[in-house]
């Protein structure tokens, strides 16, 4: 311990019971409220599967999941155990990050002493993406205990040249691989730890490469001991397990995808500058000096990895570095607070404060939240069907604390699997059908909408929905518009009810056409509405958000009533229309108490809403038509009121 800035003798004897208490001080506040908050839409899911897998039903096989299987099956224990209850699956998590923590601190301690030690897991626990995903059934909980694990086992077979170590380390891996794929990261910066120390210190050479050998070997050991039994129940689990992160942005070009990247290292260092270049400093000097930080240095550079996946990234996908970026923080701090200036002590302990405080009120604010929404709409589920009754919903996390079961897609129906065409209004359909679904939630919300809507042959589903069932409520929950479809007689048939009343063909611009519409009547009163509904497709996306209008004309030309608005009220906008679907869009038109009686016509078109242009309209043989406007042929007879 340095002779400039020690602890005392007592306190070093019993550093690891301080260490215990503030574990267990973390692990009070990360069970604080916490069943309190139920709209996390990934703690819902996997909440789901686990309690489907705890009344026997086997993931992937009997419904759609992309998660590892050790996540899955330990929250699946602990379903069974303690019942479908949040509380208890949650608390297993908040358990293993909080003990994650202890071996973060053995980790620090072992390199750098007590005071580094107790630095990096409070710096770890505090940190604000560890303590939400900690208090949710995440698979980074499981993920980083089992990565934190291999990295103790791996730095105390460096210490020891013991072989089983190396081979409990690859194990460890294996078992963090196996809960989150990101997982396999901790094994590269060790295998990058092991090539560096072959290439500078040639006497090691030999060992290194032995050591790396058994690392490896017992990583891919585990792997496909626990993939081969899977694959005897579920044949196509690489499908289900690699394949869906696959086809995640597959559209993109190389260039976009490390674009993506860098914006997301770049925006992370932008939230964490303090805590962030620290740690980096410490790594190189680690590096540099072949000091034993050096093992948590190498875990950097496997973060480039993240230059070349093609899927939705966020801050929670960096959680992997967290352990050793705490370690090489914890490094660079303690380093600061052994310089022989009590000036640059303070800034050092300043500098600590600054980053530390901020995390702990984004901590407590995310304790207090108070989720008032869901119970209401879990209610409404319940009063309106039986135990025995199919629901899918937006979010399958209603599904759990209803405690109604869906169909095979309803276990993972999310942003990912409904963008990447793993899930499919037409799939849905078909399960509609085949397990008589009497109820059905769509979150309409223009917000918080970016799951079910962006089926990308919604409009399809939408009309099926629209069809076969009724909407008994608009429900709200938070910025969420959840709309429910239901019915007493769910249907037996898969078709698209599509329907036309008035087919045409009418080109506008150089992708959207106008396919047709309906036109319930053709009389109206002064003061009361007509009802139209215009069907639209397009060749190919376009990147504008086009408007639609549609005016209600006299003989004269004057506006007499109108509708503007984006295609089914901004849900469904132009945007994200795909080549070769219908979209459906109905407009209500309020006429006028003092519209004189007589003879109207629709004119319908398209424009943009910043610009004002409108979209161009183009006739039969191709000329475009004055005014970008398209005149519907029947007439509208107004009557007096």
């Amino acid at each position: 311990m340095s002779k400039r800035f020690s602890l005392s003798q007592r306190f070093a004897r019993h550093a690891h019971w301080v260490a215990l208490a503030l574990c267990l001080l973390a692990l009070v506040g990360y069970l604080y409220h916490l069943d309190a908050w139920q709209m996390n839409d990934d703690d819902g899911a996997h909440l789901y599967q686990a309690w489907r897998m705890s009344e026997g039903e086997v993931p992937y096989r009997d419904f759609l999941s992309s998660q590892m299987p050790v996540f899955l099956y330990a929250g699946a224990a602990l379903a069974r155990l303690f019942g479908p209850s949040a509380f208890a699956v949650r608390a297993g998590s908040a358990c293993l990050m909080v003990a994650t923590g202890g071996l973060i601190f053995l980790l620090a301690r072992r390199v750098a002493g007590n005071l580094a030690g107790l630095l990096a897991m409070i710096v770890f626990l505090l940190h604000p993406d560890v303590y939400e995903q900690g208090r949710f059934f995440l698979s980074e909980a499981y993920m980083l205990f089992f990565a934190a694990l291999g990295l103790y086992a791996f730095l105390v077979a460096g210490e020891r040249g013991a072989g089983r170590w190396y081979a409990l380390a690859g194990m460890a891996f294996a078992l963090s691989t196996l809960s989150k794929l990101f997982g396999l990261l901790p094994l590269g910066g060790c295998l990058l730890y092991l090539a560096w120390e072959a290439v500078t210190a040639a006497p090691q050479r030999r060992r290194s490469l032995r050591s790396g050998a058994v690392l490896l070997g017992a990583w891919l050991g585990m792997v496909l001991l626990v993939w081969g039994g899977l694959s005897l129940a579920v044949p196509d689990l690489f499908d289900a397990l690699i394949g869906h992160h696959l086809r995640q942005g597959g559209q993109l070009t190389w260039l976009q995808v490390v674009g993506k990247g860098l914006a997301l290292f770049a925006d992370y260092l932008r939230h964490y500058p303090l805590f962030l270049l620290p740690a980096l400093f410490a790594a190189v000097r680690e590096v540099l000096r072949k000091g034993r930080g050096a093992i948590f240095a190498w875990q950097v550079p496997t973060a480039l990895a993240f230059l070349l996946l093609s899927r939705e990234l966020g801050h929670r996908h960096l959680m992997i570095l967290l352990p050793s970026l705490a370690v090489l923080f914890a490094l660079a701090l303690q380093s600061c607070l052994t310089w022989r200036r009590k000036p640059l002590r303070l800034v050092a302990l300043v500098w600590g404060g600054c980053t530390l405080l901020p995390w702990a009120t984004l901590d407590l604010r995310q304790a207090r939240q108070v989720d008032t929404w869901t119970g209401p709409v879990v209610e409404y589920i319940r009063s309106h069907t039986d135990e025995s009754d199919l629901l899918i919903s937006d979010y399958p996390g209603l599904n759990f604390f209803a405690r109604r079961r869906g169909t095979y897609s309803c276990g993972e129906i999310s942003h990912v699997t409904t963008t990447n065409g793993r899930i499919t209004g037409a799939k849905l359909r078909q399960e509609m059908a085949a397990g008589r679904v009497k109820m059905i939630i769509v979150d309409e919300g223009l917000v918080s909408g970016h799951q079910l809507t962006y089926l990308p042959d919604y409009p399809a589903l939408r009309r099926y929905l629209r069809t076969h069932y009724q909407t008994l409520d608009v429900l709200p929950r938070a910025e969420q518009r959840l709309r429910v479809y239901w019915t007493a007689n769910p249907p037996t048939i898969t078709a698209d009810p599509l329907r036309i009343q008035y087919p045409l063909r009418v080109e506008l611009g150089e992708t959207v056409r106008l396919v047709g519409y309906d036109l319930p009547t053709r009389m109206v009163r002064a003061g009361e509405t007509l009802s139209l509904t215009l069907y639209w497709a397009a060749d190919q996306p376009t990147s504008i958000r086009w408007s639609v209008f549609v005016h209600l004309l006299d003989g004269g030309g004057k506006v007499w009533g109108q509708h503007d608005k984006q295609p089914q009220d901004g849900v469904y906008p132009t945007d994200r229309w795909s080549g070769g679907e219908v979209v459906d869009d109905d407009y209500v038109i309020a006429v006028p108490a003092d519209a004189p009686p007589g003879e109207y016509r629709l004119e319908v078109g398209m424009y943009n809403w910043i610009t004002g242009e409108r979209l161009t309209v183009f006739d039969a043989s191709g000329t475009p038509v004055p005014d970008n406007r398209i005149i519907l042929e029947p007439i509208i007879s107004v009557m007096e009121p």
